[in-house]
């Protein structure tokens, strides 16, 4: 019970400190997750964990958002 709670926290922790807005206009230029983590003033997990559980909307989005700036 206890490893299921802190995911949980660690999943709305993420959700808090990355909206999906500033997500998306990192990974339009960054190179790298890392690079986009440091951009954003989270550590590499805490981008993985983000990136990781994005609601199926904001993953439509976000692909939308990046297709959009490479045309």
């Amino acid at each position: 019970m206890r490893d299921r709670e802190e995911t949980l926290i660690e999943q709305t922790v993420a959700s808090i400190l990355i909206p999906l807005e500033a997500l998306t206009r990192a990974l339009q230029w960054t190179a790298s997750l890392s690079e986009a983590a440091d951009e954003l003033g989270v550590d590499d997990r805490t981008l993985a964990t983000r990136l990781e559980h994005l609601h199926p909307s904001e993953r439509a989005a976000l692909s939308t958002h990046l297709a959009d700036a490479t045309r």
